[in-house]
């Protein structure tokens, strides 16, 4: 339909306006979403720093270990003994502190003390490959 066919002349006719978007609005819009994409930036840095690198790859160590018996029945000298010390290790093992990834060796203050939360390693090459550090206090 045209203005002249409604009997409306065309001079008396308005324009037909476009809607605006306030351009408060849209800058608005723009700053919530750099402000997004920031703090989203950050927070895979923080996570990326927290985890190492190749902590994927790490090895994997129990925190029971198995005694490697040849015989079904291995012999009491050829067996690995836990010890109210050392539990839940095996006498001569190192323990590690898994909330704050310290190791301890036997001997040490700390080692009979530690009973929960405890990964066991049998070298303290082991110990560093799974990111853990030496006890400061001996």
């Amino acid at each position: 339909m045209t203005v002249k066919e409604i009997g409306i002349s065309p001079e008396k006719a308005a324009p037909a306006r476009k809607k605006r978007v306030p351009k408060s609005l849209l800058l608005g819009l723009i700053v919530a979403f750099v402000a997004i994409s920031c703090l989203l930036y950050l927070g895979s840095l923080l996570l990326t720093a927290r985890t190492p690198a190749n902590s994927v790859t790490a090895p994997a160590v129990t925190t029971t270990a198995q005694p490697a018996a040849v015989s079904p029945v291995p012999a009491q000298s050829e067996a690995r003994q836990i010890t109210t010390e050392s539990s839940p290790c095996f006498a001569g093992q190192i323990k590690g502190d898994q909330v704050n990834r310290i190791y301890y060796l036997p001997g040490n203050t700390v080692y009979s003390l530690k009973k929960t939360n405890v990964q066991c390693f049998d070298s303290e090459a082991q110990a560093h490959a799974a990111f853990y550090r030496s006890a400061v206090r001996q």
